[in-house]
């Protein structure tokens, strides 16, 4: 993602993280927070639009620490305030287990509806529900922390519970 001139400067892409951060922190020097409102245009960034995805991934736990860390570091980061799930999330003085028990189970709840409509657990990777919840997504994440041995037996056997269940994405079309 990243190339190194000749004089060893590095050339980080415009539209990767870096690139966007880099953005958002000569924002920040401008106007002294990164609370950027989601119709702020920066340096031809439409920088509020990236800050509102940034948090959506966060909200569907789909957000790498190191890029959570990064923004964190930023005077003026604030993360949504809590809400509904759709809509809000936990600000950081409340990210404790139990807070993302909650999450974990209202997401998992989401995942229980589509498998009542369709029958089955697997769920496209681009999949939102109507509320626009990213559960394919948050599937991915809950994938992902398996092969690392960071999800909770508790919460891999009641995925495995479900109809359909595979720790591989899925492809192809879905078992009728």
């Amino acid at each position: 993602l990243t190339a190194r001139l000749p004089d060893g400067t590095v050339i980080v892409p415009p539209d990767s993280f870096p690139g966007r951060l880099a953005t958002l922190e000569r924002y920040v020097e401008a106007t002294g927070s990164a609370a950027a409102p989601r119709s702020a245009v920066f340096d031809g960034v439409a920088i509020g639009t990236w800050v509102e995805s940034v948090k959506s991934r966060w909200r569907n736990e789909t957000l790498p620490d190191e890029q959570r860390a990064a923004l964190e570091a930023l005077p003026g980061w604030r993360w949504p305030e809590p809400g509904p799930y759709r809509g809000g999330s936990v600000p950081k003085a409340e990210a404790n287990l139990g807070v993302k028990l909650d999450r974990w189970e209202a997401a998992f709840e989401r995942l229980e509806d589509f498998v009542e409509q369709h029958g089955h657990s697997r769920v496209p990777a681009r999949y939102r529900d109507d509320d626009r919840f990213t559960l394919g997504a948050w599937l991915g994440e809950q994938r992902r922390k398996y092969r690392a041995g960071e999800l909770h037996e508790d919460l891999v056997d009641r995925l495995e519970s479900l109809p359909g269940w595979a720790w591989s994405p899925p492809t192809g079309r879905p078992p009728k």
